[in-house]
């Protein structure tokens, strides 16, 4: 059967096969709930990169953030500023 991966705001996605870590990346891009693109100068932002696997018991696609993205994390967060 055919099932939607992400039926929210996710559009235009992309897929690649990551040979180098043996993995299959998934790039979206989200758009924007408002319509003031216009007056900010741009509409929508590219999602993050996501792992791509399935689970063969519950018979879906998972979607997970890549853990390089880990790395750009200077500090952690701890709900202050």
């Amino acid at each position: 059967s055919t099932r939607l991966l992400d039926a929210s705001n996710v559009y235009a996605s992309k897929s690649f096969y990551d040979s180098a870590k043996n993995r299959q990346l998934l790039w979206s891009w989200i758009r924007e709930e408002d319509n003031g693109g216009v007056e900010r100068g741009w509409q929508g932002v590219q999602s993050i990169p996501a792992i791509m696997s399935v689970d063969n018991d519950l018979n879906i696609v998972l979607l997970n953030p890549i853990p390089e993205l880990q790395t750009l994390r200077k500090n952690a967060y701890n709900g202050q500023n």
